[in-house]
């Protein structure tokens, strides 16, 4: 058996979303930039990205974090997605900090603090260690901008990820998991006419108020897919298209149809600076092999 084409790696759990962080791969690149590294990923690997993210060995909710060593930062940081997937999570940088450091493939630093190199910039976070175990993330963001594109709303997260807001129906009547079946049906329709009019959508979202700084959220990616986790994006498109209503001083909560909570805190008086607090968790590690005898080498994806 040809074992040059192993993969391992961590599986892990936020707020719901699974990230599986790959910490072997045969995936190497002789570039050193990692804008081009990205490149070259999006480009190639077909074999190799439907091996980790596909059935039988995954599935359409699953999302891929490829680390490799760095120089300047605690580790560098790629993603392997589905297609029309979000290409960026806050989360999976995150998820992949803490399967570093539970596995100890990364040595704690003495104050706390990490910095991982991504195609999308430099992600800072604080990492909370007790007995080994992570049992806080802290992320901070603050590139974010709202616009108007005709009749509709455009949060811009990091000047790279557009997410439109739209306004649910009063047929469907509340994000509620009793509603799940039209609000999906309802969502990839919005979702095709979207891109269709705005190609570089990243995702839709609808959000609806609960309360005083209380919010509930669906996160539509481009395929209609409902993200399983609020999301630190979807978090910060809510601040920002709510901003009027907010009380900035206080904490603000997401949640979704699926229960899952976010909670979003000031860290100074500055409405354009939250931190938010995550607790990933490990939930399995694998070691997969691209085999030329495999009967599923792209496995598939259920409908």
């Amino acid at each position: 058996m040809d074992i040059s084409n192993l993969f391992s790696t961590i599986d892990t759990q936020v707020l719901g979303e699974n990230f599986r962080i790959i910490i072997q791969s045969p995936i190497t690149f002789t570039v050193t930039d990692i804008k081009k590294k990205n490149e070259l990923l999006q480009q190639n690997f077909v074999e190799e990205k439907k091996l980790l993210l596909n059935e039988p060995r995954g599935h359409r909710g699953v999302n891929g974090c490829l680390v490799f060593p760095s120089d300047t930062d605690s580790f560098e940081l790629l993603f392997i997605n589905h297609e029309n997937s979000i290409p960026f999570k806050y989360e999976g940088v995150a998820a992949s900090l803490t399967a570093l450091l539970e596995t100890g493939n990364l040595s704690p630093n003495s104050n706390g603090k990490y910095s991982v190199l991504t195609p999308y910039g430099r992600i800072y976070l604080s990492a909370t260690l007790t007995a080994n175990q992570v049992t806080a993330i802290s992320i901070n963001v603050s590139a974010v901008e709202k616009k108007s594109a005709g009749d509709s709303t455009i949060i811009c997260i990091d000047k790279h990820r557009n997410y439109k807001i739209a306004t649910l129906p009063q047929s469907i009547g509340s994000i509620d998991i009793n509603n799940l079946e039209a609000l999906t049906k309802w969502g990839e329709g919005v979702i095709e006419q979207s891109i269709t009019s705005k190609p570089e959508l990243t995702g839709v979202l609808v959000a609806e108020r609960l309360g005083n700084n209380r919010f509930k959220s669906i996160t539509f990616e481009r395929d209609g897919y409902i993200r399983r986790t609020p999301g630190i994006d979807s978090t910060e498109a809510i601040i920002a298209s709510f901003e009027d209503e907010i009380q900035h001083e206080k904490s603000i909560k997401n949640e979704t149809i699926f229960s899952s909570q976010l909670i979003a805190d000031k860290k100074e008086k500055d409405k354009e600076n939250y931190r938010f607090q995550l607790r990933p968790f490990i939930t399995g590690s694998h070691d997969f092999l691209l085999d030329q005898d495999d009967t599923l080498p792209k496995g598939f994806l259920l409908k």
